[in-house]
């Protein structure tokens, strides 16, 4: 109804503020993750993700995957792994 004030409807302002700024902080994040499921979960909460293929376990065709779930960049080696993070954190 016109002209009705709805009670505590300004208490959400700060959290729609919050949720802003969280999507603000998640879109900046950086992950290096090894599980397509992982890189799944970080694209979808707007992170950018290097997919990660030098762990013992990972099997042959294991980056294709990766790059399908969503990964920007591909390392495949420790080094590589350390490469990004230290161009993440401009370290």
């Amino acid at each position: 109804m016109p002209g009705i004030a709805i009670p505590g409807i300004f208490a959400w302002r700060p959290l729609i503020h919050k949720a802003t700024e969280s999507v603000r902080l998640f879109s900046a994040a950086r992950v290096i993750e090894d599980s397509a499921g992982g890189i799944r979960a970080a694209v979808a909460a707007g992170m950018t993700v290097v997919g990660l293929c030098a762990a013992s376990h990972i099997r042959e065709g294991h980056d294709l995957k990766l790059r399908d779930a969503g990964a920007v960049h591909l390392a495949h080696s420790w080094s590589d792994a350390e490469r990004f993070a230290l161009n993440f954190f401009k370290i």
